[in-house]
């Protein structure tokens, strides 16, 4: 399993309890990683 990618908000590399995964569209079964999904605080911080 791959590590989840983090966001950098307000100086800071930021997690999420929720993910989302980005996958190559020309292999649908190939995931290229795996993303924090940002709430909204962290949107308002950004």
């Amino acid at each position: 399993m791959k590590s989840m990618k983090k966001n950098y908000i307000a100086g800071e590399w930021l997690g999420s309890d929720e993910t989302i995964e980005n996958i190559n569209p020309s292999d649908i079964s190939d995931v290229i990683g795996s993303y924090a999904q940002a709430d909204v605080e962290q949107t308002n911080l950004a």
